[in-house]
């Protein structure tokens, strides 16, 4: 099931963190994150107008999503921006800010902290499946003022040793006080000015129980802030000291290992699943681990994604946090596998007969991912062809998008073998309830949205989900291709042995696959045909197409509303129709 951006909380001041993750995946679903992440300029309307027109439309959607889902007052700051990548850009410098304290630090007795903490710095916090640490024991107290505490944190951003060590010695417990404008500690603050001496040394003065218990008034401790910016060498270093921070969740409930993925700290988050207990991951019925196949999954490092799936298998049907499998995630992640792509004629051609991956190259491929153009000419490319590719140059090559063609195809192959292992793992679902809830809405995503390698690779898997239904509707797998007009994953149930089965299935309102046929709803694609005319002649050949398949009982069976399949497509097209005869 996909994010909802109504369903998102507003981004405030203190949830940036888990805000920034599920907008984030948002557009990943929607296929708007490469708007926001893209490094070239946008295209202009002078060079190629099909290209900026298609450009505008997704960052007009992109820009939207990022401002509906903000609060009043952070809307102000980027309501007059027009770019999706600078509105991004620019909530991401606000928050970062945030983080290192620019803001006035806050004493005793500010209405302002005091509205920030509240009821939320004596919530308990869960750190393990059992552990539960109190919170809240690090509210301030008489001591340094403003000024002093200002100087400190200069003085730790600055990397200053002596200055910083002289104040904590006349004043011991601002080690522990909440300093920051998140609530953040000292220690927070070195981490996020990246000072690793630093952290080092004020590591050694904090004793091993406080460590994991500094948490801010998001509940992050030290280590979870390492996980923003990505070093390796301040984690091993809190780890060091106390390994129990691996397993310490934040407010919203996320492991550090999850978050070093969410922000796509690779190195990071591999470490940090060498240190985390497994049976962390496999709690609350496999919640954590899911969290973080899935973002695996969203970031491309399929290298983590099988490790996990080698360890436990059923992860692929279990759910993250928002309720999502990593199964879902790869029947709506189109732009996975190839059917997704919408290459042009001579880039296919190129994909499909230059390019040839061994399985050496794809076991390498997690480890060693960039592409030598000169020693891929001389490995992988035929002797027939060698000679030819041999006398043109690596620029040239990457002129035709060959080095782009082969990084896509390489990574299409490691979502095959994901999603085959995963399919592999299916048989341990012997419920047929169960297999209802996770399996069947995953296949009718799948199918709904054309995902024809994924829909192969499941039924090849396991023959016998050919037979599943939806519980609400009673719709089968190739009803659902018919309705939304998917020819190949159509072409393909049909070529199997139970052809004649699922053609003769009527649905739960009396619809058989010919009804289905004449069905037009919000969802039928045909909006990239241009011309209402071309849409209804589309639709007609559709219809004719699946009536020449469908038995001829079909043709005048009466669905519960008392319709024959023509009589529905005649009412469900008469709009189209009317704006057809009106063009």
């Amino acid at each position: 099931m996909e994010t909802n951006m109504f369903s998102l909380k507003l981004l405030r001041t203190d949830n940036y963190a888990d805000w920034s993750i599920k907008v984030k995946n948002y557009m990943l679903s929607q296929d708007l994150w490469d708007i926001v992440e893209t490094s070239s300029e946008p295209p202009q309307p002078d060079d190629d107008v099909v290209e900026f027109e298609a450009w505008r439309k997704k960052n007009d959607m992109a820009l939207h999503a990022i401002q509906s889902s903000c609060g009043t007052d952070i809307l102000s700051q980027i309501n007059k921006i027009s770019s999706a990548k600078s509105a991004w850009e620019t909530l991401a410098k606000m928050y970062m800010q945030l983080q290192q304290g620019i803001y006035p630090v806050v004493e005793q007795g500010d209405s302002f902290q005091s509205n920030i903490s509240g009821s939320r710095q004596d919530m308990p916090r869960r750190t393990g499946t059992n552990q539960i640490v109190e919170r809240g024991n690090y509210s301030p107290n008489p001591g340094p003022g403003r000024d002093a505490y200002a100087a400190l944190l200069k003085a730790v951003r600055k990397g200053d040793s002596n200055s910083t060590r002289e104040f904590l010695k006349l004043h011991p417990g601002a080690l522990t006080e909440r300093i920051l404008f998140t609530g953040g500690m000292v220690l927070h603050a070195a981490v996020n000015a990246e000072q690793e001496h630093m952290v080092v040394e004020l590591v050694n003065m904090i004793s091993e129980h406080d460590l994991a218990t500094m948490q801010d008034y998001g509940g992050r401790t030290a280590l979870h802030e390492t996980t923003t910016i990505g070093n390796y060498r301040m984690a091993e270093c809190l780890i060091t000291k106390n390994k129990s921070l691996v397993s310490v969740r934040d407010d919203a409930n996320k492991l550090p290992v999850v978050l070093a993925m969410d922000y796509g700290h690779k190195e990071l988050a591999r470490y940090l699943y060498s240190q985390t207990p497994f049976e962390d991951l496999e709690a609350e019925k496999g919640r954590q681990g899911a969290t973080l196949l899935n973002s695996s999954i969203y970031n491309r490092d399929l290298d983590m994604a099988w490790l996990l799936m080698e360890r436990c298998p059923h992860l692929a049907f279990a759910f993250d946090g928002r309720d999502i499998s990593p199964l879902e995630v790869l029947a709506v992640l189109t732009d996975a596998f190839e059917s997704g792509t919408g290459m042009v004629f001579w880039k296919q051609w190129i994909y499909n007969h230059c390019i040839h991956i061994s399985m050496i190259s794809l076991a390498r491929a997690a480890d060693q991912f960039c592409l030598n153009i000169q020693n891929y000419q001389e490995k992988t490319i035929g002797s027939v062809r060698a000679s030819l590719w041999r006398q043109l140059p690596s620029s040239l090559l990457n002129l035709l998008g060959f080095k782009r063609l082969y990084e896509m195809k390489l990574v299409h192959l490691q979502f095959q073998q994901l999603l085959s292992s995963m399919c592999g793992a299916i048989p341990t679902i012997t419920s047929l309830e169960e297999r209802h809830r996770t399996i069947a809405p995953v296949i009718f995503h799948a199918i709904s949205r054309g995902n024809f390698e994924f829909v192969y690779q499941i039924v090849k898997a396991n023959f016998d989900l050919l037979s599943i239904t939806g519980a609400i509707e009673g719709r089968g797998m190739f009803n659902r291709a018919v309705l939304h007009r998917q020819h190949r994953i159509f072409s393909l149930i049909y070529s199997s042995k139970r052809k004649n089965v699922v053609l003769n299935r009527v649905d739960n309102s009396g619809n058989t696959i010919l009804h289905m046929s004449g069905m037009l709803t919000e969802h039928t694609p045909i909006d990239h045909i241009r011309g209402a005319a071309l849409q209804m002649q589309r639709e007609v050949q559709w219809f004719k197409e699946v009536e020449c398949i469908c038995p001829l009982s079909d043709k005048e069976y009466l669905n519960k509303d008392g319709l024959t399949p023509r009589q529905l497509f005649t009412k469900d097209h008469q709009d189209l129709r009317k704006e057809e005869n009106d063009g």
